[in-house]
């Protein structure tokens, strides 16, 4: 198993998360909601409280419970990593903005699809303002992908790893639900 990240245990451990997640039938405004796999079957819109308008951010996604909770022997699995989101528009009246990218993520949206076996799996939301110099370019070549982000470079994601190769700071955004 991949070692979990500071990042990771701080979002699943946090009882205000800044981050909000919104679904077509669904929106996570607080950590740990439930929701249907029909529910959080497509990628969800990201909106951060209060971020800085001149800043470009980063996110990543991640289900640390594969292929089961009490034995993630293949998670982390990475869900989607999405590189040059910006703030748009203005704060609505509960400080949210939404993020949104100038083109497709450099890995989509996989949707949540726990065993019917295995308990509820975690899904984990990270932002972080992206440094200076990180390029979709850059994360395809030193991480060996190519246009297609496959299943193997998915599972047993190394998360902290990942941080430290590429500078990210700390996280300005997370939260999480569970499905399954």
């Amino acid at each position: 198993m991949s070692s979990p990240s500071e990042s990771m245990d701080k979002v699943i451990k946090t009882t205000s998360p800044n981050l909000k997640l919104s679904f077509p039938n669904a929106t996570v405004t607080t950590p740990g909601p439930k929701l249907s796999k029909q529910d959080s079957r497509p990628a969800p819109t990201l909106f951060l409280k209060l971020p800085t308008p001149s800043k470009t951010y980063f996110s990543i996604s991640l289900d640390p419970d594969a292929p089961f909770p009490s034995f993630p022997f293949l998670g982390p699995v990475l869900h989607t990593l999405q590189t040059d989101l910006t703030a748009q528009g203005e704060a609505d009246g509960e400080g949210w903005v939404k993020l949104s990218g100038s083109g497709k993520p450099l890995a989509p949206w996989v949707r949540p699809g726990p065993p019917g076996i295995s308990a509820p799996h975690r899904y984990v939301f990270l932002v972080w303002e992206q440094p200076e110099g990180l390029t979709e370019e850059r994360i395809r070549k030193e991480m060996g992908w190519g246009e297609q982000v496959g299943l193997m470079a998915r599972m047993r994601w190394n998360q902290s790893g990942f941080e430290g190769r590429f500078g990210l700071g700390d996280v300005v955004g997370g939260n999480w639900f569970v499905c399954g």
